[in-house]
């Protein structure tokens, strides 16, 4: 009886050892956006892979995506780097880089036209305005963290896109029937993919100015290397909003976007399908992010 007790006890050891990993959750972004779509092919060819079940999980980006992961809701997700820095991630984490996103600076004709020039005490009442739980509100706290001039930046949540360009295209909002003066607002996204909430009605009314703050470049990321790389953006206005300088190109600051993959996925199952895993992984990241880069 001892005998069949333990080979009972070993075989179900042996198939609890070898048992298809548990689903593979993928936080990513909007419904049809650039982050679902590498969430989708990335997370499809690992599931694919290990035997898995993928559930791509659409979120509004980076800072949702963050607490989704901090609270064990995404085995895998997308975000910009300076998120993955800044929101308190697990500790154990491997982070990839992906495509390219652009910090954009834009103001309208009473706003500021160059991002350093909010340091000045002049411009300390006027608003630096971002959409409440946006990439771009990472980005502009995240300011403050490298620059300590730039801590104290007054700003102005909006709601939506459409919200803030009116704001920045007028030079004031009103919150709570106070006036708030609206310097400009920052944006994050795609090169040339400024979103359309904010192109098609503001277009000619707004403008891509210059960050103008090298301090800002000496950021590292969580892979220890350059979080915000100087980028030039054109002046023909390639991005739907013409710049403010017809003769140069603006200068501002990219990151990456990337995929972060939480260890904590494999790290209860034994060595051999732990390293199946992290080979699955590495070989669908790369693979994808390549064909994005292209």
């Amino acid at each position: 009886m001892k005998q069949l007790i333990l080979g009972l006890a070993l075989a179900l050891a042996s198939l609890v050892a070898h048992a298809a990993p548990a689903d593979l959750s993928f936080c990513t972004g909007g419904v049809g956006g650039a982050y679902e779509a590498l969430g989708q092919g990335i997370g499809g060819d690992i599931a694919k892979k290990i035997g898995a079940k993928l559930e791509v999980v659409n979120t509004g980006g980076s800072v949702e995506n963050a607490s989704m992961l901090k609270e064990g809701d995404c085995v895998m997700a997308i975000m910009q780097a300076d998120a993955v820095t800044s929101l308190g991630l697990p500790r154990d984490i491997t982070v990839t880089n992906a495509h390219t996103e652009v910090v954009f600076w834009i103001h309208g004709a009473k706003g500021v036209k160059t991002f350093s020039d909010m340091s000045k005490p002049e411009n300390s009442t006027r608003a630096v305005g971002y959409v409440s739980g946006s990439g771009a509100e990472v980005t502009v706290k995240n300011f403050g963290q490298v620059d300590s001039d730039y801590t104290t930046l007054k700003t102005v949540e909006f709601d939506d896109w459409l919200e803030a360009a009116e704001a920045a295209s007028q030079g004031f909002t009103m919150k709570s029937g106070v006036r708030v003066e609206v310097a400009g607002i920052v944006y994050v996204g795609r090169p040339g993919f400024i979103t359309t909430d904010i192109t098609d009605e503001y277009k000619d009314s707004l403008w891509i100015g210059a960050i103008g703050e090298d301090s800002f470049g000496k950021a590292k990321d969580r892979n220890e290397n350059s979080l915000y790389i100087p980028y030039e953006l054109s002046s023909k206005g390639d991005s739907g909003i013409p710049s403010d300088n017809k003769v140069f190109d603006i200068s501002t600051y990219a990151m990456s976007a990337q995929i972060v993959y939480n260890n904590a996925y494999h790290a209860q199952l034994d060595t051999k399908e732990a390293r199946a895993i992290k080979r699955a992984v590495s070989k669908a990241i790369s693979a994808n992010v390549k064909a994005v880069r292209q």
